[in-house]
């Protein structure tokens, strides 16, 4: 069942206008350097580039991410793991760049944060994180995705805490929104420059 994620996330994109840009790496992104991966037990050169980083990044963010049955990896244990892969699981130049990155603190502000310094926060009823949206502001209400607690955002959302308000969320509550704030930031930093005549639009 699992592996079959990567073909889900094709469908799910096939007919967005920019899914090109990144169906190699939905497609890839669990396959390995030594033919081990997944779904196609592609090897070495026959993995696409962006597949390649996004391997790395998807095991960076799932070891340093809280889960119910562990919590969060610190950052050191977290590139152990990924250079012990060097060469079988990950590709060995891309991995070695990426451990620099890490040591050099590139991704102090990333771990543990969804967005400009905004924490994430573990649920302290079953652990899943909890994510606030980037235009989340004190008072706010938010939901644990798996038990539905409720929680109220006390302070600044960048330096808060969550405390628990023993109501469970309605089903509108508990729904998943989608933090369109970030999605376009995201396309207009990463993707509009790969577009042709990008250099105009920025120009103009």
């Amino acid at each position: 069942m699992i592996k079959t994620h990567p073909s889900m996330g094709l469908r799910m994109v096939a007919a967005h206008p920019l899914a090109p840009l990144v169906e190699s790496a939905i497609a890839s992104h669990h396959e390995r350097p030594d033919g081990k991966g997944y779904p196609e037990g592609r090897s070495g050169s026959a993995l696409p580039i962006d597949a390649r980083i996004i391997g790395i990044c998807d095991a960076f963010d799932a070891l340093t991410s809280a889960r119910p049955y562990r919590r969060p990896m610190q950052l050191g244990d977290a590139l152990r793991i990924l250079e012990e892969g060097s060469g079988t699981q990950f590709d060995a130049n891309l991995v070695t760049l990426f451990v620099d990155l890490g040591r050099d603190g590139s991704f102090d502000a990333v771990i543990g944060h969804s967005h400009d310094g905004i924490p994430l926060h573990e649920c302290p009823m079953c652990g899943p994180i909890i994510a606030l949206h980037s235009d989340s502001k004190a008072g706010d209400e938010a939901h644990c995705p798996s038990c539905g607690q409720g929680f109220t955002i006390d302070g600044d959302p960048r330096d808060s805490a969550l405390t628990v308000t023993g109501k469970l969320g309605t089903a509108d509550q508990l729904a998943a929104k989608v933090d369109m704030r970030l999605v376009k930031e995201a396309v207009a930093s990463l993707v509009l420059p790969l577009l042709p005549g990008s250099v105009h639009r920025r120009a103009g």
